[in-house]
């Protein structure tokens, strides 16, 4: 027995917890940790530059003798020589397509279809790599607890399922055992719950490992999709989190844009890494995120049936979407087939949200409602 709850308990940490952001909808409580979260990214991102740049004294004798002397000689390069972007790089998508990924002001920086390359050997872009998602990903839980003990950043929490938008559903031991809910935190005036933060650094590096394999933005969102559909969501704590796609798809254009994006975090200069600019959150939040207004979906209808009423006591007292006018925003915010990935059915289509039940099958293989073609408007 005691083996059992310790195999759900650990189940549920590599899950992840699921979110209530109906109960503080309306509330304006909770202030905005845009900028603490965006001081502890970049702090991490800082850190992998710099335990990429001082190695050990075996890891530089190694590097020394993996050279010849005449390649040694080219080491050495004119201070004005920058590592640059290869210059036939191009990215997705389209420029021209102006409203795409585009926010109050902030713009989700766009994909490379190739990664970038370094002039200087010296720059070790594996190793660079590697740091970055010690820091950044494995290290989740480091920035997770300080974003909890951390009294300037502003949270909101519901304990267990009591009070919560999942208090009249039985969910079974993954969602007692801790399945809800995470705190919710105010980033630019967008409530989610830190779990987004969590999938835009871990799951994002996921979806970035199988891009570079063949630039395919479908490949990648399908991994999320298939985790959704299966023991990740429908198939484990019963619940499908759209708003987890969003932030996972978030998640693949900051990985992607560290070092080969138009605009990299991180440069190659003079034989040395260099953070060129600084990390903002806010280009990569969207009300997609927010679980009230792009809705998940529940392994049965008792449970959706449940949801919707207990909609109708907390926040607002709406039911999913709360505010369909974010709805049509999405609409222009994401390409077409993007939005029919990323959007729930009634956030597609909020005119006819009563009609569309919140309850869908687990453990399918594959969403065949999902369209490969038009994946950006070119």
């Amino acid at each position: 027995m005691l083996t059992f709850i310790f195999i759900l308990f650990c189940t549920q940490n590599i899950h992840g917890n699921e979110s209530d952001d109906y109960t503080y909808k309306g509330s304006e409580n909770i202030q905005n940790s845009a900028d603490q979260f965006n001081v502890l990214v970049n702090q991490h991102i800082l850190e992998a530059e710099n335990k990429s740049n001082n190695k050990t004294r075996l890891e530089k004798a190694v590097e020394y003798f993996s050279y010849s002397s005449e390649e040694t000689k080219n080491l050495v390069s004119p201070a004005t020589d920058q590592c640059t972007e290869d210059q036939e790089a191009e990215y997705i998508p389209n420029k021209n397509d102006g409203k795409t990924h585009l926010r109050n002001g902030y713009h989700l920086p766009r994909l490379p279809k190739k990664l970038k390359s370094f002039h200087e050997p010296k720059c070790d872009r594996e190793r660079l790599m590697q740091k970055l998602k010690t820091t950044l990903n494995k290290n989740w839980p480091e920035i997770r607890n300080i974003m909890i003990a951390d009294d300037s950043i502003d949270r909101g929490k519901i304990n267990r399922r009591e009070g919560s938008i999942y208090e009249d559903t039985a969910k079974g031991p993954l969602m007692t055992l801790g399945g809800c809910c995470d705190p919710i935190v105010n980033i630019d005036g967008i409530y989610v719950g830190i779990d987004k933060l969590d999938h835009i650094l871990s799951t994002g590096h996921v979806y970035f490992e199988d891009y570079t394999k063949n630039f395919s933005t479908l490949s990648a969102m399908s991994i999320g999709l298939r985790r959704e559909n299966g023991s990740w969501g429908l198939a484990g704590t019963g619940v499908k989190s759209y708003g987890d796609l969003a932030a996972n798809y978030a998640g693949l254009h900051f990985w992607a844009n560290l070092i080969d994006g138009e605009f990299p975090y991180i440069v190659c200069e003079d034989g040395k890494f260099k953070v060129n600019k600084s990390f903002d959150i806010r280009n990569f939040i969207t009300k997609a995120m927010d679980e009230s207004i792009n809705c998940s979906s529940y392994n049965t209808e008792n449970i959706a049936k449940k949801i919707d009423s207990k909609a109708q006591q907390v926040g607002l007292q709406k039911q999913c979407p709360v505010d369909p006018k974010e709805c049509e925003k999405l609409k222009d915010y994401y390409t077409e087939a993007e939005f029919k990935y990323i959007v729930h059915k009634r956030c597609q289509v909020p005119e006819q949200a009563e009609g569309i039940s919140l309850a869908e099958p687990g453990n399918k293989i594959e969403d065949k409602t999902f369209h490969t073609k038009g994946l950006f408007r070119q």
